[in-house]
């Protein structure tokens, strides 16, 4: 069967720019994500055994979501300019988990900052809070995981065009 795969967009400039620029963005995105939840891991671990090093690291959460986002635009936005065609087709394809990326990672943002401004009144349920932020946050990895390698399958395609409202995933 013959995949109808969207036609690339012109760009406005040599292909290898963009190339470059994502290669050089996209590890600094990996750095504050790594960072974000190896603090967050280490954060349970330490208000577990009831450290001081949790109340540090609650403070530390979310500006570390905050640094992570914005260092993945960038990334992000190379990856639309020099594969535009792929990704907003597989990104439609399964448009309901797509579209529930920022309600999820405002979810997080907003259970990041619980966790620091009411860290001393949460008590043990701080660490249940925490793991649902660290839960949200790696399937947001997840969502994104699974978008990029639906993109690099075209010919997948058409066994999601019977998947109504975009609920499946690759």
């Amino acid at each position: 069967m013959n995949t109808p795969v969207p036609v690339p967009d012109s760009i406005p400039t040599a292909w290898g720019w963009f190339q470059f620029f994502l290669l050089l963005t996209f590890p600094l995105h990996l750095l504050f994500m790594n960072s974000l939840l190896g603090a967050s891991v280490v954060a349970v671990r330490a208000h577990l055994k009831g450290e001081e090093l949790a109340h540090e690291l609650a403070k530390v959460i979310p500006l570390l979501i905050a640094l992570t986002v914005n260092f993945g635009v960038a990334p992000l936005l190379f990856l639309q300019v020099l594969h535009g065609h792929l990704f907003y087709a597989s990104s439609i394809l399964m448009g309901a988990f797509w579209i529930a990326l920022v309600p999820l990672l405002l979810l997080a943002y907003y259970g990041a900052y619980w966790y620091d401004f009411g860290f001393k009144s949460l008590g043990r349920f701080g660490v249940v809070l925490l793991l649902t932020v660290i839960a949200v946050i790696l399937f947001i990895g997840f969502v994104f995981s699974n978008n990029l390698t639906l993109m690099m399958t075209p010919q997948s395609w058409p066994e999601f065009f019977s998947a109504v409202g975009g609920s499946r995933l690759n």
